[in-house]
């Protein structure tokens, strides 16, 4: 049994959780056993029997935990750089020295994508653990459209910004860029989806979806249901300030929607604005780049057309999921293997 781990903040409907979930779904296709946790359950559950190996999603929110837990029981453990805790913490020297033996105890690193373990090799250039670069996989969530059930009609432009809300996120951004695009794009709406993390900023966006009316607020939808806000959207936004690559991006990319997104590592690398790829997307520096971009968009059919369809071919042959499945299967069975003992593993 590998065992997943996502912290409880953002559990159950956040990206990381969305990762484990389709990681453990993968890997089972290949012969192995993993499921997906929440940090507070694996530590209160107080044993591990059958558990062979701990993987953390996000060094700082659950690599702690890990690393301790792992200790306890000698266990392997693996850490992904999910986003924040990458161009965050680690950036930061001082909570870098916190996380330095979560990462060097490790049996290996994951980051998704090669800017990212580049970055990394900088930040700790004497790391000395394993990196592995595993693209995530581009999966499109089910769900019939939602725009009649939202009250959209044809000739409205949707903008759709899924993200939890947390202060990284800048949701508030998405309400600014249109508003200021309303003037000349009357039809523009903008619809905000994602979990309820920092209740203060949830307040303030369901506040400002209340005043206005070409806004409207969803909460967390259940992914069984976020195929359907995509496939009712024109545009799909993101406003972080940082990223590691947003599931929510690459489903966007996925279902063949363009993108307009904040300029960060992140982000960057999923649209291909980074080692010379093809761009699939549009990237703003500022609120004021965003809305002449947003503009440009909702003004453009077809700019709109063929950056979904760039998109969408860059879903499909960079972020397989099949690809994803098999890079973790092999990861999983190389730290299994170098961690039984000798003789068992010559008697394989």
């Amino acid at each position: 049994m590998i065992q997943i781990v996502v912290a409880d903040e953002l559990w159950p409907s956040s990206g990381n959780t969305v990762t484990a979930q389709r990681m453990a779904h993968a890997v089972a296709r290949m012969g192995l056993v993993a499921q997906p946790v929440r940090r507070s359950d694996l530590l209160e559950s107080g044993h591990l029997d059958g558990v062979r190996l701990l993987h953390g999603m996000h060094a700082r929110r659950t690599g702690l935990v890990v690393r301790e837990m792992a200790q306890r029981h000698g266990l392997p453990y693996v850490i992904t750089l999910t986003g924040t805790d990458l161009s965050s913490d680690l950036a930061d020297p001082r909570s870098r020295e916190t996380l330095m033996p979560v990462l060097a105890e490790a049996e290996a690193v994951v980051v998704f994508d090669r800017s990212e373990g580049t970055w990394l090799a900088e930040l700790i250039p004497d790391l000395g653990t394993p990196v592995h670069v595993v693209p995530p996989g581009a999966t499109r969530p089910p769900g019939a459209s939602w725009r009649r059930r939202l009250g959209l009609s044809e000739q409205d432009l949707v903008f759709f910004l899924p993200a939890g809300i947390r202060a990284v996120k800048r949701p508030l951004a998405a309400v600014e860029i249109v508003e200021r695009l309303l003037p000349s794009v009357p039809q523009a709406r903008l619809l905000v989806a994602g979990a309820e993390m920092d209740k203060a900023l949830v307040q303030e966006v369901a506040a400002a979806a209340d005043l206005r009316p070409w806004m409207q607020w969803l909460g967390a939808v259940p992914y069984c249901e976020v195929g359907g806000l995509y496939r009712a959207a024109d545009v799909v936004l993101n406003t972080s300030e940082a990223e590691g690559l947003a599931n929510s991006l690459l489903e966007a990319m996925a279902f063949g929607k363009p993108t307009l997104v904040q300029d960060n590592m992140g982000n960057r690398a999923a649209l291909g604005h980074v080692l010379g790829q093809e761009a699939v997307g549009l990237v703003f520096a500022d609120l004021d780049q965003a809305v002449a971009q947003a503009r440009q968009l909702a003004t453009n059919r077809p700019l709109r057309a063929a950056l979904g369809r760039a998109a969408k071919r860059r879903a499909s042959e960079v972020y397989s999921a099949d690809r994803e499945a098999e890079l973790y299967a092999d990861l999983y069975r190389e730290v299994l293997e170098s961690a039984m003992p000798e003789g068992a593993q010559a008697s394989r």
